[in-house]
């Protein structure tokens, strides 16, 4: 298996995510039996709190496929992260359904359809500088959040004009989908 690495980027791309302080920590892979699983190597990160993180796919050189943030410990979100992803690709695709804050249909097909051929990418880490506040921090990570995503416009985030389109894509192909209550971990 080969493994994705910094030097799969595109100079340009990568010097774009120094330049917005990002840090290649990890990498992540999409199994054949649809398991999204992220593989941190560098050990400090599991603990970092308030953070940006990206997912990135190779393919081309480079592309943010999901910006989000993490105000607790960053391990913590991403395994939740990775079961929602799995879930959403076993189920929520052949289905068209989805959980309350889960992952959408449009959402896991985008996880396939930008990954292939690779099933895999690299994660990267922005750490926030320390506010004077919890509540500072807490309004300090969404304002960068959103300004990130703003300027690369990753597909896989609901809130970005990409979001959109590929939302509408898949109701003009698929109708709109099932929405459940509850969260999946419910379901048997």
């Amino acid at each position: 298996m080969t493994y994705p690495s910094p030097s799969d980027l595109h100079p340009e791309f990568a010097s774009k995510l120094e330049a917005d302080m990002f840090q290649i920590v990890g990498w992540f892979e999409i199994t054949p039996s649809h398991d999204f699983n992220v593989h941190i190597h560098d050990a400090n990160a599991d603990d970092w709190e308030f953070c940006i993180y990206s997912f990135l796919s190779i393919v081309d050189g480079g592309k943010h496929l999901r910006i989000g943030k993490s105000q607790g410990k960053l391990s913590s979100r991403l395994r939740s992260y990775c079961r929602d992803v799995s879930y959403g690709i076993r189920r929520s695709i052949p289905r068209n359904e989805c959980f309350s804050g889960g992952t959408t249909p449009w959402e896991a097909n985008g996880w396939l359809a930008y990954n292939l051929p690779h099933g895999r990418g690299l994660m990267a880490v922005r750490h926030l500088e320390s506010q004077s506040t919890y509540e500072a921090n807490t309004l300090a990570l969404g304002r960068l959040e959103r300004v990130l995503q703003a300027k690369y416009d990753p597909p896989l985030c609901n809130d970005t004009s990409a979001g959109r389109q590929l939302k509408r894509a898949w109701i003009i192909q698929h109708g709109a989908p099932k929405r459940l209550r509850g969260k999946h971990e419910n379901i048997a």
